[in-house]
């Protein structure tokens, strides 16, 4: 199913093949709530296990949601334009939930969010006008708003890719692996919830091998608000983005809704839990922010060896035939945790003949001791010989 132009779209919509949303979506909120369980997810101690619990209509709890559910049979879901909720999507908790299967793990489909999703927020860090920050940016431009942001947003495919800004009322919900790329020049992508909770269920990483995108990750709680902020997920599956920055924090009074998105200075502070550490001195923990720097490879030619065959090996290490996993390795070098940056400067490349030159020829090197030929060894022990 394709379609073009802004559209509203009342009812569920099940396809066998994919959807694509070629112009802006706006979501119809209605107030036939549903009763349909639904799940909460929590996280306790540092890194700890993320904890599933499905709340059932009759349970402590429970609340009954507008819900919209958009559904495939192992085919993508991708919206090209903006996503949002009508009217009256904050009183009647407007739902969505992407879903490229039925099971728990879907083995095909992706869903691609390409334009805003929920109301167009402006961040502290974000560049814009005088007159935009004062209609977009400020936290009492949500004060009595009913509109575009989606109570909940739970999305479940084999890939969901994250190339723009996401705001929700109550919770983000994101069950397969997350791929941050940009459908514009900023390489900063922001997922805020409202009141707030956000999950990642799977990996968070960089759509390209550089790791160049950055994901800031808010959970904010106004001053009416009832429950503490929460991010949820495991650190060791945060990927090679340049940065992953979740914050979670709590505005005090209604003093704090004139200032920026972003900001809260002595009108907030830290709070809640992010990767089940608490927050509750108000300082951010360096653990869970992760940063990823991409290493260098520093190829060395001697006078002695030819640059022809220095350039065949390092072709040979990108060929598709070694089905990716010296590249899955070089990516996975750089991943760093706060403030204890570790990761390689520069690997050296030698030829055979170089390693020859480093100590191993025919004329010095012991009986018992292997010895490199010309050709090019990367492991070498008595066994070969």
């Amino acid at each position: 199913m394709t379609t073009t132009g802004t559209l509203t779209i009342k009812t569920d919509v099940t396809t066998t093949g994919a959807q694509t949303y070629n112009g802006d979506i706006i979501v119809n909120s209605d107030n036939s709530l549903e009763t349909i369980d639904y799940d909460t997810f929590t996280q306790v101690g540092e890194n700890g296990e993320i904890t599933k619990t499905t709340v059932s209509f009759g349970d402590d709890g429970h609340v009954s949601k507008d819900w919209k559910i958009f559904t495939t049979d192992n085919a993508d879901i991708s919206f090209s334009g903006k996503l949002k909720a009508s009217s009256g999507s904050k009183d009647n908790k407007t739902s969505l939930k992407l879903q490229t299967c039925t099971t728990e793990a879907c083995t095909a489909g992706e869903v691609t969010f390409n334009d805003k999703v929920g109301f167009e927020f402006i961040d502290k860090d974000m560049a814009a006008t005088t007159d935009e920050r004062n209609s977009y940016g400020i936290y009492s431009n949500l004060t009595g708003y009913n509109q575009d942001n989606f109570y909940r947003l739970d999305v479940n495919s084999k890939t969901t890719n994250i190339n723009t800004d996401i705001m929700t009322w109550e919770e983000q919900i994101y069950r397969s692996p997350v791929l941050v790329g940009s459908n514009d020049d900023s390489l900063i992508k922001y997922a805020i919830s409202i009141d707030p909770a956000v999950t990642f269920l799977s990996t968070v990483g960089d759509s390209g091998d550089d790791g160049t995108h950055t994901l800031v990750v808010r959970a904010i709680k106004l001053p009416s608000g009832l429950v503490d902020p929460a991010i949820n997920f495991d650190i060791d599956k945060i990927g090679n983005l340049a940065k992953f920055d979740p914050y979670a924090l709590s505005l005090i009074n209604d003093d704090a809704l004139s200032l920026n998105f972003g900001d809260f200075g002595s009108l907030g502070s830290f709070s809640g839990s992010v990767a089940g550490y608490s927050q509750a001195s108000g300082v951010r923990d360096n653990a869970y922010i992760v940063s990823y720097s991409a290493p260098s490879i520093s190829p060395v030619v001697s006078n002695s060896s030819s640059s022809s065959s220095l350039v065949d090996i390092i072709k040979s290490l990108m060929e598709e035939g070694n089905n990716g996993s010296i590249l899955d390795f070089f990516k996975n070098l750089g991943s760093t945790r706060g403030q204890n940056r570790t990761f390689v400067k520069s690997i050296e490349i030698l030829s055979g003949s170089e390693i020859q030159s480093q100590g191993r020829n025919t004329e010095s090197a012991p009986a018992d001791q292997c010895v490199a030929t010309a050709e090019v060894n990367f492991e070498i022990n008595k066994e070969d010989c």
